[in-house]
C-alpha cells in the first residue's frame, strides 16, 4: 500500500471511527466506515467486530480504491476521492472528478478523465471537487441531518489534500 494510500486511511479512520448504528443513516450498522447494507459480503458480526486494519484492507479492495484508481490517479487528488469513494460511493466520487474537470460526467474512470486529472491537478481541482461533493450531498434526503459534519468533512479533506 502506498503512503498516499495510507495517509487517505489515516484520514477516513479519524473521520470514521468507531461503531455507529444510526437509524437516519442509509448505511445502517458501521464500524470504521464499513456500511453493512454496503457490504452484502459481511455480516453483523462481522461489522461488530471491524478493526482499523481489516477496513483498511477493505477500502484498498476493489470496491473503493480499485475503483476510483487510486494509483492512476494525482496524488493530490488521492484523499479528497477515496473519502467521496466511502462516503457517497466510486461512481458518485467518479462524477464529483468529472464534473470538476468539466468532462464527460459518466462516473466512469476512464483514460480521458485521468489525463484530464493528471493536467488539471492542483488546488484548484481540489478545490473544485470538494465544492462538487457538496453540491451533491446537498441532494440527498440526510442533507438537513448531516450537512454540518459532512461539510466539515469535505473541508477537512480538501485541507488535507493539500497540506
Amino acid at each position: 500500500m502506498s503512503s498516499q494510500f495510507n495517509r487517505a486511511v489515516a484520514f477516513i479512520l479519524k473521520w470514521e471511527s468507531g461503531l455507529v448504528d444510526d437509524p437516519q443513516d442509509p448505511g445502517g450498522l458501521t464500524n470504521f466506515g464499513i456500511a453493512l447494507n454496503r457490504h452484502p459480503e459481511l455480516t453483523r458480526e462481522d461489522i461488530l467486530n471491524m478493526t482499523p486494519a481489516r477496513a483498511a484492507e477493505i477500502y484498498h479492495g476493489p470496491e473503493y480504491w480499485g475503483a476510483i484508481q487510486g494509483d492512476q490517479l494525482p496524488p493530490i487528488i488521492q484523499l479528497p476521492m477515496l473519502d467521496a469513494s466511502v462516503v457517497e460511493g466510486p461512481e458518485t466520487a467518479i462524477r464529483c472528478l468529472q464534473r470538476a474537470l468539466e468532462v464527460t460526467d459518466d462516473g466512469v474512470l476512464g483514460p480521458i478523465t485521468l489525463k484530464q486529472a493528471t493536467v488539471m491537478a492542483g488546488d484548484g481541482l481540489v478545490q473544485n471537487i470538494g465544492a462538487e461533493r457538496i453540491v451533491q450531498m446537498s441532494k440527498t434526503g440526510n442533507w438537513p441531518h448531516d450537512r454540518r459534519g459532512w461539510a466539515r468533512r469535505v473541508i477537512a479533506a480538501s485541507i488535507g489534500a493539500l497540506s
